[in-house]
């Protein structure tokens, strides 16, 4: 059994799970610590540093008979801990990429996250946009190369918000300067970038988290857990429309294929969702179109795809990106969004989620026998896209488990780098099967 000491007093509290710190911690091979009689109960990694002495403490709690995650010998402590920020510091960040989406991350950690992570450098190739962000998000210094970022040591993460095509070389810039990586989605266009994220972030020992925010909405928990019970029946068949506005297909980038793939990769939310819910793509069947006058790459503008997973789950998609702006001025994204719609149906009933009477996105549950209908959840049209709530904001909340796998030195979350390469695994399989007519058979991701 190893033993860690604190400070006599100290009396600091894990700001993770709130459980104050007594003198002596002890943990035997079943990880079931106590201290005074107080037994932890919730599993969660606790990193403190105080007053000069490193401490980690890891609760394995419903993982008893295995080994501990660290060794607990002296002040020898895992490399990820040493690069956590000391307990009640917040994350130092740098902001890579300062247009609409970059500076619009950023804001959310400037309103809603400042006692846990504070923007220290904004950069962007183009410097007056740099500019822009570090006055209005009151950030303390920008630069144009993203190298510069680098070399910073007060800087402990980086927010990647660049086209996807230029992913790789920054975050693997990032990795070898011992440095965190949150990035956006998708984690990048092609597989073979995708993998060099990931080894390169694994072998620094440092996070990565990509930007699919829907695995951290409440409203669409509400959803994955009525599937996953079966409460409809399984296996399912999801059919969902999404028509794309056209205010946020205006970026020129989004049209080259190298730089961001097209519309499939660019609003892979939902297939990302898809792959969260049900595992393991099986195999992929798609049609992708390119309509629009602008596109003179192969990115594809216009998509129908069928992923069928491992349990026999169904999925599909269909999205355009070419709807004029204002077909329905009544409501705030263009007009696109009328069209939405989400049916899903099982052997014990079918879920509706889309526009109801009132405009505002419901979600209906109904039993094939006796036609019993139950409305579960009516949030406004922003929050089931990913848009902000204030019940339930899932940038907020993705955020908030960036900043805390950090401070407790967890590499493993649901947004992780693996986890983005198999919902990128699936949108490359949908080009493949498009471009030869096939299905595209997928193992392992």
């Amino acid at each position: 059994m190893a033993v860690v000491s604190s400070p006599e007093g100290s009396g600091l509290p894990c700001r993770q799970c709130g459980w104050d710190f007594q003198e002596t911690h002890r943990f035997g091979k079943n990880h079931g610590p106590t201290a005074g009689g107080r037994s932890l109960t919730r599993t969660e990694n606790c990193i403190d540093r105080a007053q000069g002495q490193d401490r980690i403490i890891e609760k394995a709690h419903g993982r008893r008979g295995q080994e501990p995650i660290w060794e607990f010998t002296g002040k020898k402590i895992s490399e990820m801990a040493r690069k956590s920020p000391v307990l009640g510091e917040r994350v130092r960040v740098a902001l890579i990429g300062c247009g609409t989406a970059g500076v619009q991350r950023a804001r959310c950690i400037v309103e809603d996250l400042s006692d846990q992570a504070t923007l220290v450098v904004a950069c962007d190739i183009n410097e007056d946009a740099a500019r822009r962000a570090k006055e209005s998000l009151g950030i303390e210094e920008h630069c144009k190369d993203y190298r510069e970022v680098m070399d910073r040591k007060a800087v402990n993460a980086i927010l990647i918000a660049v086209p996807p095509g230029l992913h790789r070389d920054i975050t693997v810039a990032a990795a070898e300067s011992g440095k965190h990586v949150f990035c956006e989605k998708p984690i990048a266009v092609e597989l073979s970038h995708a993998d060099e994220m990931i080894a390169a972030c694994a072998q620094a020992n440092v996070l990565l988290m990509i930007g699919y925010q829907f695995r951290h909405s409440k409203n669409r928990a509400v959803l994955r857990e009525l599937l996953i019970q079966g409460t409809i029946g399984r296996p399912v068949m999801w059919r969902e429309v999404l028509p794309l506005y056209a205010e946020a297909t205006a970026q020129k980038w989004l049209w080259n294929y190298k730089l961001g793939g097209g519309s499939l990769f660019e609003y892979s939310h939902s297939i990302d969702f898809a792959c969260y819910t049900f595992g393991q793509a099986e195999s992929v069947w798609a049609q992708l179109f390119s309509f629009r006058e602008d596109n003179a790459t192969e990115a594809r503008d216009s998509y129908c795809v069928n992923v069928k997973f491992e349990f026999g789950d169904v999925y599909h998609i269909s999205g355009f990106a070419v709807l004029p702006m204002g077909m329905d001025p009544g409501t705030s994204f263009g007009g696109s969004y009328r069209l939405y719609m989400d049916d899903i149906v099982g052997g014990r009933g079918a879920v509706y989620v889309g526009p109801d009477e009132e405009g505002k996105v419901s979600m209906v549950v109904a039993e094939h026998v006796g036609g019993r209908q139950q409305k579960l959840t009516t949030p406004h049209w922003g929050t089931w896209f990913g848009g902000t709530d204030a019940d339930d904001d899932p940038a907020v909340a993705m955020f908030a488990n960036f900043f805390d796998s950090i401070r407790i030195g967890e590499l493993e979350t649901r947004n992780s780098g693996p986890e983005a390469r198999r919902t990128l695994a699936v949108i490359q399989a949908a080009l493949e099967s498009s471009t030869t007519g096939k299905t595209v058979c997928l193992s392992g991701g």
